[in-house]
């Protein structure tokens, strides 16, 4: 068995600042590696509400939204419900509405979410049948508008029955991470 040479004082010193220089440039390296992962999470959260008041409009993405209403039809099983959601956005600018790419959800006031349907249920076309000449929010951004337009918009929503009170939450990725949050 060979032994090792006893060792200097340089390289004890050396292998010390080694093992200080990993101690500190390791943690170092990961926080620049995830620092983009971290702005883009963020970017994508809805963490700045911008809260109307009922009937009131405000201005948001390119657009002045206002919430028309929220209507409620029940299902035939009693313990969920259909919510209609019908909104408008009078353009102001189009180029920021259309680089919006809006996100639609509805809230309970708290903490809850829902997103839409993907599909009109055929109970909501059969009791409002104007529902078909409205268009969808992520749909809305993609046609050319000019300033001035109004875009009448809905979505449907399947929530519980007991929750009464709700608000729609817009959110347009230009914007993020403000979110609008129409009453």
């Amino acid at each position: 068995m060979t032994a090792l040479p006893p060792l200097t004082p340089r390289d004890r010193r050396l292998r010390w600042l080694s093992l200080a220089a990993l101690i500190v440039l390791l943690p170092a390296a990961i926080g620049v590696r995830s620092y983009g992962g971290v702005t883009g999470w963020r970017a994508e959260q809805d963490l700045d509400p911008v809260t109307t008041e009922p009937g009131k409009t405000v201005s948001y993405g390119g657009a002045e939204w206002r919430l028309e209403g929220l209507y409620q039809l029940r299902q035939d099983d009693r313990k969920s419900a259909i919510i209609l959601a019908e909104f408008e956005a009078k353009i102001a600018d189009p180029a920021a509405f259309a680089a919006g790419m809006c996100r639609i959800k509805l809230s309970d006031r708290g903490d809850k979410r829902w997103l839409p349907q993907f599909l009109t249920p055929y109970a909501v076309r059969k009791a409002r049948p104007s529902i078909d000449e409205r268009v969808t929010c992520g749909s809305a951004t993609i046609k050319p508008l000019k300033a001035g337009e109004t875009v009448k918009m809905a979505e449907t929503f399947l929530a519980p029955v007991d929750v009464t009170k709700f608000d729609l939450i817009v959110s347009a990725a230009n914007v993020r991470p403000a979110y609008l949050v129409l009453r």
